[in-house]
Formats: structure tokens, C-alpha cells, sequence
């Protein structure tokens, strides 16, 4: 059974990780601790967890900015919008906030980039 569940928690992160687009940059977690999660939301397993100023390459966000496709160490999974920070020119801003000024990608819930016109 553990090995089943490594084994789709390793395909998840291959396709999510092929899906993303290549264009990520570098952010921060900001909370004491941070859940890496399978997908978008509460709902999802957790595949990791990440400890406050943990670096991650985000690759986007949903359309509402709540949640994002990151990168930590090679795993890749979701992560809590609101408990990540991007260090601008500005100073450290939250993500949310470089989401409103347009600096974040939008991607859908299977991590595909999506066009906004």
C-alpha cells in the first residue's frame, strides 16, 4: 500500500511538472508551516510540508489566485496563495498582492497554463 501511494504521488508530481509552463519564479513561504498538496485545495492530500522562508519556483495560480502550482526541492504540488512571498523590486510583497499588479501566470487545477485575453 506505501508503495502504491509513493508511486502515485511520483506520477502526479511527473505530470504536473510536465503540464507546467517553464516560465516560474522564485517566491518564499511565509507561514510557520506551509502544506504541499496534490491539488488546489483543502480537499487534497498532502504530499510535503515546508517550514517558514522555504524557497519555491511558482508556476501559477487559479484564476482566483488561492492556490499555487510551486516547486520545492523537485516535488511539485499546491500551496496556500496567502503563505507565500515574493521579494520586488517594491520590497516583499504577498503573492496575492504581485497577482493584482498582473506579475503571476494563471494555470488551471491540472497545472496547464491558461491565456487570458
Amino acid at each position: 500500500m506505501k508503495s502504491a501511494t509513493i508511486s502515485l504521488i511520483a506520477s502526479v508530481a511527473i505530470g504536473l511538472a510536465a503540464a507546467t509552463s517553464a516560465s516560474a519564479f522564485m517566491a518564499f513561504t511565509s507561514s510557520k508551516i506551509l502544506n504541499l498538496r496534490e491539488g488546489p485545495g483543502e480537499e487534497f492530500p498532502i504530499v510535503g510540508v515546508m517550514e517558514r522562508n522555504v524557497r519555491v519556483d511558482v508556476r501559477g495560480c487559479v484564476l482566483d489566485y488561492s492556490w499555487c502550482l510551486v516547486t520545492v526541492d523537485g516535488l511539485v504540488g499546491w500551496a496556500f496563495a496567502r503563505s507565500i512571498v515574493i521579494d520586488t523590486q517594491e520590497g516583499i510583497i504577498h503573492l496575492y498582492e504581485a497577482a493584482e499588479k498582473g506579475m503571476v501566470p494563471v494555470v488551471g487545477a491540472d497545472g496547464v497554463l491558461v491565456i487570458k485575453e
